[in-house]
């Protein structure tokens, strides 16, 4: 499958945007039930499909206001060098190119990038904040491609 073709299935799905983890777990479920002659969903397996969708849909949400509002507190010179991952029970997860970023990030946490945060979020509280060096996933990646 080419590459353009992988983009507009992932834009057809509003996941153009979502964090590399959530686009890999979409692309593991797809590649299993594509041809494979899958068993008609029980009454009770739809209802729960439904309210499973209905969670992911208000945790994108979430997450992607999460990430604007981490893309205009976090300073200009390390935007492309991190992506937000998760966040779960108030604490969020960012994965930075290097420890070098790491560890400035993490310095700034407390004094700068939560009170940040919080105020961008309203209804929203951002507890903590980890950090973890690994590939960046983001729009300007996206870009590229």
């Amino acid at each position: 499958m080419g590459l353009l073709r992988r983009k507009e299935i992932l834009e057809a799905h509003d996941l153009i945007r979502s964090p590399l983890a959530v686009q890999q777990e979409f692309w593991r479920r797809y590649n299993r039930g594509k041809g494979r002659g899958q068993r008609r969903a029980t009454v009770l397996g739809d209802l729960t499909s439904t309210v499973m969708r209905e969670n992911g849909k208000r945790s994108q949400s979430r997450l992607r206001r999460v990430s604007e509002a981490w893309r205009q507190v976090v300073p200009v010179a390390y935007r492309l060098a991190t992506s937000v991952d998760f966040l779960s029970g108030g604490e969020l997860r960012i994965t930075v190119e290097s420890s070098a970023a790491k560890f400035v990030l993490s310095r700034q946490v407390r004094d700068t990038l939560l009170p940040g945060l919080n105020a961008k979020l309203s209804g929203l509280t951002i507890s903590g904040i980890r950090f973890r060096v690994g590939p960046v996933f983001g729009e300007h990646q996206a870009q590229v491609h």
